[in-house]
């Protein structure tokens, strides 16, 4: 049986909105993408990217970015668990960084295995209504 990951996803400036997604260890980056996108209804079309993250939220290395891009690994290349090292490993997701700059913190809460015939990502649980991905100006 495969690993799964359940991760807590929620916005830096939005407090009462929270995601828990359950990612498999085989699944990609680009995999949890596009579910962290569906879980708060953006529209999964901009660039994003995973960044390891310290204690403090701060990028500390590598980058998983959803385009081809030099100075980061692809995101559709890159399974998940072979880049968690920590219980409590977190990750900086940061989405349509040229537009609406939107920053979520990604953390690890808890591993355990696979439910047979259950597919993943898979959203395990959602708290409060995210923020609309654009305003608009009228």
């Amino acid at each position: 049986m495969s690993l799964v990951f359940r991760f807590r996803v929620t916005f830096e400036d939005v407090d009462d909105v929270v995601r828990v997604i359950d990612v498999g260890a085989t699944n990609t980056f680009k995999e949890f993408h596009t579910s962290i996108q569906e879980a708060i209804n953006f529209d999964k079309i901009k660039i994003g990217s995973f960044f390891k993250a310290t204690d403090s939220w701060r990028k500390d290395g590598v980058e998983f970015c959803t385009v081809a891009k030099q100075s980061a690994k692809s995101a559709g290349a890159s399974e998940l668990g072979k880049f968690i090292d920590d219980p409590h490993q977190k990750f900086v997701y940061v989405y349509d960084a040229e537009g609406g700059d939107w920053t979520l913190r990604v953390e690890l809460m808890k591993l355990f295995k696979a439910e047979a015939g259950k597919d993943y990502p898979n959203v395990f649980k959602s708290d409060g209504i995210a923020p609309k991905q654009f305003v608009d100006p009228k």
